[in-house]
């Protein structure tokens, strides 16, 4: 699977936490507003995806993995 994230601002750092609170992707990034992540590798369930840009701003946004 792959998840693609397009916003308005340049994203340099992605992190990915399931429910249990772990950190389960952690991803520095060259400043894009278009990013694409791999997911095969997780398990189905809830993420919480944390996205960073260059002044440090939170954007947060559930994802749900199917199987």
């Amino acid at each position: 699977g792959q998840l693609t994230l397009e916003t308005n601002a340049s994203i340099e750092r992605v992190m990915l936490i399931n429910l249990m609170g772990q950190v389960v992707l952690d991803k520095q990034l060259s400043p894009a507003s278009f990013i694409s992540l791999q997911t095969a590798d997780l398990m189905p369930g809830l993420y919480v995806l944390h996205a960073f840009d260059a002044q440090g701003a939170l954007f947060t946004k559930q994802i749900l993995k199917q199987q």
